[in-house]
């Protein structure tokens, strides 16, 4: 097994709204959100009318409420992309509200129609899965590129939360997890692009965390993986692909990331995988092609070790992408900023 540790080249940023009554003046002051004019911030949520809830610090009895149509008039829209995160290398962004709640987007022909914002253009050759879990349910999600459906049949379904874009999934730690079925798609080994926005609510412990991965093999093997797993210090966050019989793995510290927004990637140009975190690269190292196999599903907040579901992810993931190419970090750099 080969190893190639990275480091972490920034800490966390906290949202300016985190007093008791904060008031805002414009946009800038909400991190994300949107200034009201109530002087009160406001964040994006499906099911308000008007596509915002005020955040828990509003003042008075605002908090937690939906804004009003009228008064969204001359404001930043609820469908708008929101404020740029930092990108200086493990920087992360906290959410001011993780309420959670049923969803009610539906679907046709298996693709959502639901009208949230998300990041990044919907359209793209080489995007093959994109989860944005805005219409989660019991039966799973269906992806919003190729109408493939993640679904949750041998484990329990992860619950919907409020995320930085929209409705994300809220998975335990414990028994949660989804799964989309093997399709030769998804086997890109000479180049690829693997990504999510993640909020881990609980210290991984001893063991590996599935994101979003590939398991490989009768044991526990993935062709490529993103996680977040112990280290010797601490907890952190890795890429891993398995090819000539070996597992590479690269890593990077994330403690200071604990329960709040981080976006994560990993890509493979064909040699060498790189690891980013919100839009930086922190970490790489050269491997072979990964190897696949017919007989696993790509799998979503959870593992499969031995034939068992396994790796429970605690915490909220949203905007699941694979891509059939390697981004570049100009292109990352904007995930990372919504």
């Amino acid at each position: 097994m080969r190893w190639w540790l990275g480091t972490a080249l920034g800490t966390a940023a906290v949202l300016a709204c985190n007093s008791s009554a904060f008031t805002c003046a414009d946009d800038s002051e909400c991190s994300g959100g949107v200034c009201q004019p109530t002087g009160a911030c406001s964040f994006p949520d499906d099911s308000c009318p008007s596509g915002q809830r005020y955040g828990e610090h509003a003042a008075g009895d605002l908090a937690g409420t939906c804004v009003e149509v009228e008064q969204t008039e001359g404001t930043m829209s609820s469908t708008s992309s929101t404020s740029s995160p930092s990108t200086a290398g493990a920087s992360t962004l906290m959410l001011d509200d993780d309420s959670s709640g049923p969803l009610t987007s539906t679907t046709e022909g298996g693709t959502t129609t639901s009208e949230s914002s998300s990041t990044g253009e919907p359209v793209d050759p080489d995007l093959l899965l994109w989860f944005r879990f805005e219409d989660l349910s019991e039966r799973g999600t269906i992806d919003s590129a190729h109408g493939f459906q993640a679904t949750c049949e041998d484990t329990e379904c992860p619950v919907a939360a409020m995320s930085l874009f929209g409705q994300g999934a809220l998975f335990d730690g414990q028994d949660d997890g989804l799964s989309v079925p093997f399709d030769p798609l998804f086997e890109v080994s000479e180049a690829f692009t693997i990504a999510a926005w993640i909020r881990v609510d609980g210290v991984p412990g001893p063991d590996i965390r599935m994101i979003f991965g590939h398991p490989f093999g009768p044991d526990t093997s993935n062709a490529w993986l993103l996680s977040v797993r112990p280290l010797f210090m601490g907890w952190g966050g890795g890429m891993t692909m398995s090819s000539d019989g070996e597992l590479h793995v690269v890593v990077t510290p994330m403690a200071s990331s604990l329960g709040a927004w981080t976006h994560v990637a990993g890509t493979y140009d064909g040699s060498e995988m790189t690891l980013f975190v919100n839009g930086q690269p922190v970490a790489s190292g050269v491997a072979p092609p990964p190897v696949f196999d017919a007989g696993h599903p790509i799998t979503i907040g959870r593992d499969i070790n031995a034939n068992q579901p396994a790796g429970f992810f605690h915490g909220v993931i949203d905007e699941v992408r694979l891509y059939s190419r390697a981004l570049d970090q100009e292109e990352l750099a904007a995930l990372a900023a919504g």
